[in-house]
Formats: C-alpha cells, structure tokens, sequence
C-alpha cells in the first residue's frame, strides 16, 4: 500500500492559519499531519493551495505505478482539521485521466478570485517517447469539476519539441486600461 504523507505542505500553508511560526498546528490530522492511503495505485503530490472556504486543494499526479503508461492529475480537497472533504470529487479525491495523454500530472496551481482553480502541468502521449509531451492547463471549479468555459471543455495545452517542466505558477492581474 502506498501512502502519501502531506505535513510538509501543511507545516508551510500552517502558519498562515492559527499555529505559531515554525510549529505543526495539532489541530490538523493527527498532530499536525496528514496521511492519505492510495491502496494498488502510486500518488505523488506537488503543490497546495487555500481556497476561499479554508479549505486545502493538493495536486499532483496518480497512476497505477509509475512505470504504467497510465496516470492523470491528481486533486485532493482536505477541511481545516485535515480530513477529506466528502463533498469533493469521491471521498475528497479526484483523479483526472487526460485523453490524449497516457502520462499527465499538475505540477503547480493557483486560486484564481473567483475561487476557481488553475493547474499546470504536463501531459505525455507516449510514455516511450521522451519528446511527445504537452505544457497542459487545466481549470477546476471550487468542487473539482472542470470548468468548462476554459480552453475545450476545460483544458488547453501547447506543444513543445520537449515536455516541459512547470514547478510553480503566479497569476498576473490584468491591468484595464
């Protein structure tokens, strides 16, 4: 069985809520930490963020294994004391396999204003082939839908001569002139 273990994420995002500068908020999970079971599938989490209601948003990447040409962006919703938001995907759990893309995982994110939520990632036809990959967008509502007004039916993406690799992602307000 495989694990995730998200206290790094939470230690960083933690000082922002109530806990003291440099302590785990015993409030969250079981002292401060969260561990989220992946029974027969790998996960992998990359990025964090708060949306308006306190609630966390992690993304990342889910599969069978990691060496399967199957795995898609992973999306996990947890409350303010560190379990999973059932009203959210399946049990606080969402996993978004992109057609056409064998491999493709959210490597960074942001809340937008309006409370829906942007990922970046990659996208890569043929797990074989090194240079068949895709800079991929994809833009959730607050409840992990895609947000069907972005892009085609909620995704857009761009393709390079390599795939491209995203760590993280700032939003850039528009100036209105």
């Amino acid at each position: 069985m495989k694990t995730i273990l998200f206290s790094f994420i939470f230690c960083l995002i933690n000082v922002c809520l109530s806990a003291q500068p440099g302590t785990l908020d015993s409030s969250f999970g079981v002292n401060g930490k969260v561990i989220t079971n992946y029974p027969n599938e790998h996960a992998v989490a990359y990025d964090a963020a708060l949306l308006k209601d306190n609630t966390l948003i992690v993304t990342g990447e889910a599969g069978m294994n990691t060496y399967n040409d199957t795995a898609g962006i992973l999306l996990l919703n947890y409350l303010p004391d560190g379990t999973l938001n059932s009203n959210f995907g399946i049990a606080g759990k969402k996993i978004f396999y992109l057609h056409p893309y064998n491999f493709s995982l959210g490597r960074a994110m942001s809340v937008l204003p309006d409370g829906k939520i942007l990922v970046a990632g990659h996208g890569i036809k043929n797990v074989f082939d090194p240079n068949d990959g895709d800079l991929i967008l994809e833009k959730f509502n607050s409840d992990g839908t895609l947000d069907s007004t972005f892009g085609y039916n909620g995704s857009a993406s761009r393709n390079f001569d390599t795939p491209p690799l995203i760590y993280d992602m700032q939003i850039q307000p528009m100036e209105r002139f």
